[in-house]
């Protein structure tokens, strides 16, 4: 929803929103499928049974 400030460009909470959006887009371009599998083993330990997928 965007501000009711009269210019968008001067308004301070827009300029740290959008920092905020960089920010997580900055993390986000880094991170793949494979990286979140990976976490899941460092954070879970190994899959006991893992999936198997059959076309």
């Amino acid at each position: 929803q965007r501000c009711s400030c009269p210019d968008e460009g001067k308004c301070a909470i827009r300029s740290v929103m959008q920092e905020v959006r960089d920010a997580i887009v900055g993390v986000l371009e880094g991170v793949s499928v494979a990286h979140l599998c990976d976490r899941v083993c460092d954070l879970q330990g190994p899959l006991e049974n893992p999936l198997d997928y059959i076309i």
